[in-house]
């Protein structure tokens, strides 16, 4: 390709990447999850026991009033706890009887702040931010904050990071695993990919 072509193609590419990003950040958005390219796991543990888990349903919106700058963002996450998966049927049935997921069949985040987004974001330069809000599960709204890595190309936003939370904060027995007892904490990891609606 001859060098002039190579630089109009460059050109044009660049011009589009700036309209996308215009016509995203003008005015209030909305992004929902792409969970085709997300993922949300969790893990539990007990003396000499380790279960990773898989969440295969869950949405999820994260809102903002100026996409450019980001400004005053909020995150719903809604999980269907029925779909958490550990490839252990017997583990399995025993987390859903423990969670009692006939009577509280979702777990649900709301962010009401997020905390360390720059002034003026770089696009596709990741942040560190702190999210916080409230966490409801088995009846019971508990504060969290979550540290995590914010990334925005100008199309797709995705953050990755841990979370960690207590069973005993939501009134929730811990199961016996070979006469021994879950430690009380549970640590989520996800990587999420959100684009405009």
């Amino acid at each position: 390709m001859k060098r002039g072509g190579l630089r109009a193609e460059l050109a044009a590419a660049g011009l589009l990447a700036l309209l996308v990003l215009w016509s995203v950040g003008a005015g209030a958005v909305t992004f929902g999850f792409d969970q085709r390219l997300s993922s949300l796991t969790f893990k539990v543990t007990a003396p000499f026991v380790t279960a990773v888990g898989l969440v295969r349903e869950y949405s999820g919106t994260v809102e903002v009033e100026d996409a450019r700058r980001f400004r005053n963002p909020r995150l719903d996450l809604t999980v269907n706890l029925k779909s958490l998966f550990t490839k252990h049927a017997e583990r399995d049935a025993k987390m859903m009887e423990v969670l009692e997921v006939e009577k509280f069949p979702t777990a649900s985040l709301h962010i009401e702040r997020i905390e360390g987004i720059p002034d003026a974001p770089a696009p596709g330069q990741p942040a560190e931010v702190t999210l916080r809000g409230t966490l409801s599960l088995h009846g019971a709204s508990k504060p969290i904050d979550i540290r995590a890595s914010a990334t925005y190309d100008g199309a797709t936003l995705i953050g990755r990071g841990s979370a960690q939370f207590l069973l005993s904060s939501f009134n929730i027995e811990r199961p016996r695993v070979f006469l021994v007892s879950l430690r009380d904490e549970v640590e989520v990891f996800f990587t999420i990919r959100a684009v405009p609606r």
